[in-house]
């Protein structure tokens, strides 16, 4: 029995073909799937002509943003017309997100990306869902929200100049070009989601000094920090008194994840690595050779997909832990971190507490929830469920997000994924 499984946003669409023991047969993308703002002939023209499979599948599941209630017929509609003869399952993206989390148990599923959702999961269903509202309205966790807020620093003067400056230079934007990408142009709420990278590479840029200081305390010495990217400096026991450019990936960054996924491709590409490894890596990736220069060469964030690479070639040679690249003042680094905690302070309060209320009330005082609400099944254990994350924001901010779920409102986060479908494919599995 061969299972298809998709993960589709309004951009693309992750397909993966499983046996019955849950092995994958093949991956691929296409187009995304919205039924909400696609046409049946648009989306049958993707299923038909667009997604290749070797077999027929004997059992279809598809979860996308788009499809809602009011959308789940129409959309099974259209995979029975694709796939005829095939079971097949048309459900939401959030639905997918806990299932790939949580498979049968209970949790709080969250997905933070450009916008952000959350619902509470009983192990089988979506029992309570904070309406997300968008990146004006709500949110909160978003990378939407986060831009929003890293704008406002940076124009405000909440952030250093320093930061407004290099971002600046960075996005190739000045004031009125960032007010009409917000207010005039369509998609503001990717653009705004496009400025993460940025803030994220602040972040670890920051890490050179605090490397520094875990490595050597108050004694001198070279600190070295190997990630994505690559720096060093030379620490006097107090501060950095030299510090080599790490140029970027192209340039420079030699020991980095990136150099080191550019001299892997160049080994199985040109011989110099066992043509075993090339075989492995290529099942691996769910790539081919044009599929890989596309990454590198057309594709944004050609360092990202280099690094990558690196937890392949870890597993190979049974090594290695990964750090981020690292530089520049500590201070401004900080004045972002505290700005990617006030995002996901924000998630917290208005996406998260009212499941926690929900559930103590359950618990403790059923008289405390709204008539006609049914109570939180005691059956599932004491304590608040645990909480899992899907999604980008969530994967490139999991020591801030960290921070403030488990440190400082004691939640117990049991998976961050920066996508569902290894989970969906473990759920699936027969």
């Amino acid at each position: 029995m061969n299972i298809l499984i998709a993960d589709s946003g309004s951009t693309k669409t992750d397909w993966s073909l499983i046996d019955g023991q849950g092995q994958v047969v093949m991956t691929c993308k296409t187009q995304g799937i919205n039924p909400i703002h696609m046409q049946d002939a648009e989306v049958l023209q993707i299923l038909k002509s667009e997604l290749i499979l070797p077999e027929s599948p004997q059992e279809v599941y598809f979860y996308g943003s788009g499809v809602t209630e009011a959308m789940k017929p129409r959309m099974n509609s259209l995979l029975q017309q694709a796939f005829p003869g095939a079971k097949v399952e048309a459900e939401g993206d959030m639905i997918g997100a806990a299932r790939a989390l949580f498979g049968n148990k209970p949790g709080i599923a969250c997905i933070l990306g450009t916008g952000a959702n959350s619902c509470l999961y009983d192990g089988t269903k979506i029992v309570m869902n904070t309406p997300p509202l968008g990146y004006i309205l709500g949110d909160e966790g978003s990378g939407a929200v986060l831009g929003k807020l890293f704008l406002n620093g940076i124009f405000k003067g909440s952030l250093p100049s320093a930061i407004k400056k290099r971002f600046l230079k960075w996005s190739g934007l000045d004031y009125p070009g960032i007010i009409n990408k917000v207010y005039r142009e369509p998609l503001a709420n990717r653009f705004l989601a496009s400025i993460c990278p940025f803030i994220s590479e602040q972040i670890a840029e920051g890490d050179m000094i605090g490397a520094a200081r875990a490595l050597f305390g108050n004694k001198p010495g070279i600190a070295c920090i190997l990630g994505t990217g690559a720096n060093s400096c030379l620490y006097d026991g107090t501060k950095i008194v030299m510090n080599t450019p790490p140029l970027g990936y192209i340039l420079g960054d030699e020991g980095s994840g990136a150099v080191l996924g550019k001299l892997f491709l160049n080994g199985i590409f040109k011989g110099s690595l066992p043509s075993a490894i090339k075989k492995r890596f290529l099942k691996w990736s769910g790539l081919d050779y044009p599929g890989i220069i596309n990454k590198v060469y057309r594709e944004p964030l050609a360092n990202r997909f280099l690094a990558s690479i690196c937890p392949f070639i870890s597993e190979q040679i049974a090594e290695g832990e990964k750090y981020e690249n690292g530089s520049d003042k500590l201070n401004e680094a900080m004045a972002l971190y505290r700005v990617v905690l006030s995002n996901f302070h924000a998630f917290y309060e208005n996406n998260l507490i009212p499941y926690i209320q929900y559930v103590k009330a359950s618990q403790e005082d059923i008289s405390q929830l709204e008539p006609g609400v049914k109570a939180w099944d005691s059956s599932l254990g004491e304590g608040i469920p645990m909480i899992g994350f899907v999604g980008s924001i969530a994967h490139y901010f999991e020591a801030p997000l960290r921070n403030v779920m488990e440190d400082e409102h004691h939640l117990h986060i049991v998976k961050i994924m920066r996508a569902p479908m290894e989970g969906l494919i473990a759920f699936h599995a027969k």
